[in-house]
């Protein structure tokens, strides 16, 4: 049995014994100029998730499937915030600049309240502590 399903804008027959990605298991009809393998390489991480949705048959696998999507954008803000705190310095005596400001401002005004707390007292601004990106 062989149906043909869109990928990518793409039709591709699907044959009940193919392997989806592989030489023997699709071949782009004949709207498409190219009898290759079909490259999901060049389709977005979406567009594969969906492919992959719509293939799948098994309910404990797509509850795997949905419960990994979940995932991904949470792991990847943990992995940027960690960057940000690697890069973090924090001094003593000197409140955090107003969220609202643009990163260049920040720096100005950490300089400036630098400046001025060097001017009064050189010994009291030292690094509190410094992240090395764990938590």
């Amino acid at each position: 049995m062989t149906q043909i399903r869109r990928f990518a804008r793409r039709n591709v027959k699907v044959s009940q014994n193919s392997v989806m990605g592989t030489a023997r298991g699709t071949d782009i009809d004949s709207s498409c100029s190219a009898t290759t393998p079909f490259d999901f390489t060049k389709t977005t991480a979406g567009e594969i998730m969906s492919a992959i949705l719509e293939l799948n048959k098994d309910p404990v696998l797509e509850s795997m499937i949905h419960a990994y999507i979940s995932k991904i954008p949470q792991e990847h803000a943990e992995i940027v915030e960690s960057e940000k705190r690697a890069r973090s310095l924090g001094l003593y005596g000197l409140p955090e600049p107003v969220d609202e400001l643009s990163p260049s401002n920040k720096q100005r005004d950490l300089d400036d309240k630098r400046f001025r707390e060097a001017k009064h007292d050189s010994g009291r601004t030292k690094p509190r502590e410094r992240f090395d990106g764990k938590v």
